[in-house]
This record gives C-alpha cells, structure tokens and sequence, in this order.
C-alpha cells in the first residue's frame, strides 16, 4: 500500500527466508515468534545478504514506525513460483558435498512450526528413514516452542523405541537445532566442534561458547546475538558460524542460522568419532535473575 514491490515465497523458515533475500537482492522479512511464547510473534528482518539486520537499523526501522508518516502507492504482489524447489535442492546438495552417510534412521521433532515440511523431506530425499513425530500434528502443540532437552522428552523416547540413530528438533522458524545421540542429548558447544571438524578455515563463534573450539579451528569470537555473529562472519569470510545455544551458519549455502542443514550434516557425518575427538571438560551454566 506504500508502493514498495512484495516476492511472497510462502511458509518456510528463516533461512528460507534468507536464501530468496539472497536470491531475489531484496529485503527478507520473516515471520515468527521463533522459541518465544506465540503471542509474542513478530518481525526479522534481513538484508539482501541474508544476514540479519544490526541493532543501528533495527533503531532506524522503530523511528520509521513511530511517525507513522507512511506514503501511499500501488505495490505489486508476486507470488514466487518454484522457490521452495530451488531451496530444497540446495540443501540437499549442500549435505550430500559433506555428508558420508545416508541410510540411517532419523527421529524427527518440528514441533509443528515451519520446517514441518522442510525438514523431514530434506532427510528423505537423502535416502534417511524417517521417523516424524512433528508432523502427526496439525499445529503447534507446545508453548513456548523451545527446543530444549526438558521439552523434548517425547523425542528422545522415540529415539530408543525406533532404535534410531539420532533424534533432531528445530524450534518454529528453523534457525536453531537440538541434537539427541546415543542416549544422551549434545551440547551446542559439542555440535559446533563437531561441525568445525568439517569445514575447513576460520570459524565465528560468540563470546559464550567453549574454547575447546579452538582445538578444531581458528576462531575469531564475537558478542552473543545472531546477527553479530553472522555480520562479523561476512566480514571474516568464514566457513561456518555459531552459538552454543544450537544457531549453526554455513555461508556457502546460505548466510543464516539453519537448523534443517545443521541437522541434516549432523545425522550424514561419522558423529561419534567426531564427538570422541573433543577433549573432556566440565561446564556449567547458570541462569542469574535480574530485577
């Protein structure tokens, strides 16, 4: 209604989102409470780079919002034909580069949020048994969507009734993963060792995460926040970025956080030598409350 030109690409997760901003050399914006309660559903916003939009801008879009003096015009809305296609295939060809193994059998848990499609598909289309416990359901079943180990019992349960190799959750836009192996769920600074074991070069990492990294890359370290994270890996040209709290970004195939790939290259790497490879160390985190 202001005269700006609108690509619908439908329902998908952030780093589909991403990967059409990229595409298209246009503006992304995403949909989503991601983790959060539903209510609180709001607003990303990425550049054509597909990184997220920093704090300077994030500011620039409030100011904007706040005056309210918005022009009229005659925008055009197209819907984007084939876009998913495009994005699958990609993913899929990412992982099958720097996968080894395809026939094993997956456990499953979108929890009803936007890689409800994406994610099992992308496992199946590898050759992947799929066992998918996310898609029994119509809707989202679970609020707050966060996909931690206390939340995800009925996950890891499926796991060991199935027998299956591992156990994958993303929360509701996709940009974060958990990881359930061998009886035991994987810690986000064990899965980035794990991943950085697979892509050489420089590594981002934020300031939370263990040190232990540094055994596998050379890690440049930056303050916590997503798009601090992937702003500062532009900017070093690194192979792979990341949290501990389960963001994992491989710009080659796109420049967000996917929970899909991270969990697609999890489940087709030889995971349990890579995790025997990181030395052992004890950490612990404390949540502190803040009036």
């Amino acid at each position: 209604s202001t005269g700006v030109d609108v690509i619908d690409i439908g329902v998908g997760p952030t780093d589909f989102a991403s990967f059409h901003a990229m595409e298209e050399d246009a503006v992304g914006i995403q949909v989503t409470s991601s983790h959060m309660p539903l209510e609180f559903n709001g607003l990303k916003f990425l550049y054509p780079d597909g990184n997220g939009f920093l704090n300077r801008d994030l500011d620039k879009l409030k100011e904007f919002f706040r005056k309210g003096d918005f022009p009229e015009g005659e925008g055009e809305i197209v819907e984007k034909e084939g876009g998913r296609e495009t994005y699958m295939t990609g993913l899929e060809e990412f992982v099958e580069k720097n996968g080894e193994f395809f026939d094993r059998k997956v456990v499953v848990d979108t929890l009803g949020g936007s890689t409800n499609e994406n994610l099992p598909e992308v496992f199946e289309r590898l050759g992947f048994e799929v066992v998918d416990i996310g898609k029994e359901r119509e809707e989202i079943y679970r609020n707050p969507p966060n996909p931690i180990p206390e939340q995800l019992s009925e996950l890891s349960n499926v796991v060991e009734e199935e027998d299956a190799y591992m156990g994958v959750a993303s929360d509701l836009d996709g940009d974060r993963v958990q990881i359930y192996f061998k009886g035991e769920w994987v810690s986000g600074d064990e899965l980035f060792c794990v991943f950085a074991q697979l892509f050489d070069g420089k590594v981002v990492a934020s300031v939370d995460t263990s040190d232990t990294l540094e055994k596998f890359s050379n890690v440049k370290y930056t303050r916590v926040g997503d798009p601090f994270v992937i702003d500062r890996t532009l900017k070093e040209n690194a192979a792979l970025s990341g949290e501990p709290n389960g963001h994992f970004c491989f710009p080659d195939f796109v420049n967000y956080n996917s929970g899909t790939l991270a969990g697609a290259l999890a489940a087709s790497t030889d995971f349990e030598a890579a995790l025997n490879q990181i030395p052992e160390n004890f950490q612990e985190k404390t949540s502190i409350e803040y009036e």
